[in-house]
């Protein structure tokens, strides 16, 4: 895909539809979506693409609602034109492998947002 070799920029990995195989997200600057390819028994890569803020940088996978599935968390180093908001996109997950299948949600944060890291600093969950 020629928008993925524009510049990936954050990878993370985990299992994002609970199916033993290994899963991962690549955050791209320059673009407005994040490639999430799952993977299967078969060795073949299943990628889908939501769309998330303008330029994503960072990317990190926990599960944030402690629903059992692994959520994403993307940090989006591009404003909004509008407001000159820069936001991190929220992508919670439900184990389908479709693009629909996320809820995003943006939250506005300072600017130009770069990384992100999900961690239990509260204990015991969920994560923050």
């Amino acid at each position: 895909d020629k928008d993925l070799e524009s510049g990936p920029r954050g990878v993370a990995f985990g299992d994002l539809d609970n199916d033993g195989f290994g899963d991962f997200v690549v955050a791209t600057q320059g673009v407005t979506r994040v490639w999430i390819y799952y993977g299967a028994q078969d060795s073949q890569l299943i990628a889908v693409t939501p769309e998330v803020g303008k330029s994503p940088t960072g990317v990190a996978i926990g599960d944030l609602n402690n629903d059992g599935f692994q959520d994403i968390v993307v940090t989006n180093s591009g404003d909004d034109d509008e407001d000159l908001l820069y936001q991190v996109s929220i992508l919670l997950g439900n184990g389908v492998r479709s693009g629909d299948a996320w809820t995003i949600i943006d939250v506005p944060v300072g600017v130009d947002p770069y990384g992100v890291a999900i961690g239990n600093l509260g204990g015991p969950t969920p994560l923050d």
